[in-house]
């Protein structure tokens, strides 16, 4: 009973995540999610307490999707740079895997609900550091420019990565790119933006060229 009880329950969350991506908190109703589904409006109320409670879950279950997309990059044994082009290959897929992440972020940004709060605080608690690792241990290591500040840089990272969402309104429109070009296009920033100057790795000094040729990452 507590497993039937427990897959009901995801299937709410996950059709009232595509409800509340599409059409926003105000923009969806209970009965709207329960109509979907063909059950009783007062499902909502017996699994989360009803409306708000169902949102701040769907919110829950989009920010562990998240940080456990990021823990999988994390525990990986690789380069710093490397582990850089794999997060965003990562971000990519969860991007491709979790449709209705970016869509909810991008609305809640303007104005964050109390759910939207909670949820974030909740995430920080559990996953915030993640990101901030990969960063932290690429500049401990060398590898990064030690001039960012690692808060405001993961912050970026994920803005970046989490931007597809209002991307994905010019890829119908604007026929000349694709979300893989999207990608690829931040793998390239970041890895250009933050990769230490291998002259100043080296001790070379300021101002002098090497004779070896660089490729697109400075390398």
């Amino acid at each position: 009973m507590a497993d039937e009880n427990s897959a009901r329950a995801r299937e709410i969350v996950e059709t009232a995540s595509r409800l509340f991506a599409a059409s926003g908190f105000d923009g969806v109703s209970v009965r709207d999610i329960c109509s979907e589904l063909s059950v009783n409006c007062s499902i909502v109320s017996y699994y989360f307490g009803g409306k708000k409670g169902l949102y701040l879950e769907v919110l829950r279950s989009q920010f562990t999707a998240y940080g456990r997309a990021l823990e999988s990059v994390v525990v990986k044994n690789m380069e710093p740079r490397e582990i850089l082009s794999v997060l965003i290959d990562t971000m990519r897929e969860f991007q491709a895997t979790n449709p209705y992440f970016s869509a909810i972020v991008t609305r809640e940004s303007g104005c964050p609900s109390p759910e939207f709060v909670q949820a974030v605080e909740e995430y920080e608690n559990k996953f915030g550091d993640k990101l901030a690792e990969i960063v932290r241990s690429g500049q401990r290591q060398g590898a990064f420019k030690p001039n960012f500040k690692i808060s405001a840089l993961t912050l970026a990272i994920n803005m970046l990565l989490n931007g597809s969402s209002t991307a994905s309104l010019c890829f119908s429109i604007q026929s000349t790119f694709t979300e893989n070009d999207y990608f690829e296009t931040i793998k390239t920033i970041l890895l250009d933006g933050i990769m230490a100057d291998p002259a100043a790795e080296n001790g070379w000094a300021i101002g002098k060229q090497s004779a070896k040729p660089r490729n697109t990452f400075g390398r």
